[in-house]
């Protein structure tokens, strides 16, 4: 959400997503809930394949590498938006 963390109102939520305040509360009953949520959906969105290079240590480092390619981003948008 544009505006970072203090920005993420349960007003401006249902704004975008065209509901009411009540619908939301009835599924989450704080905005701490409804940020966990959010993050955690995008998390499953993009479940990336196992690498099996043949050893262990192959592997975990092929999974270290695509860590670092594709969830450091969301990483970094998250740190920086709650410290602000």
């Amino acid at each position: 959400m544009a505006g970072g963390y203090a920005a993420f109102t349960i007003d401006a939520v249902a704004e975008r997503a065209a509901t009411s305040r009540p619908v939301l509360y009835r599924r989450w009953k704080t905005r701490e809930e409804l940020v966990l949520a959010a993050i955690g959906q995008q998390i499953t969105r993009d479940v990336r394949p196992t690498p099996d290079t043949g050893t262990l240590r192959g592997d975990v480092i092929a999974m270290l590498l695509d860590a670092n390619e594709t969830r450091v981003a969301m990483a970094a948008i998250i740190v920086g938006q709650l410290g602000t």
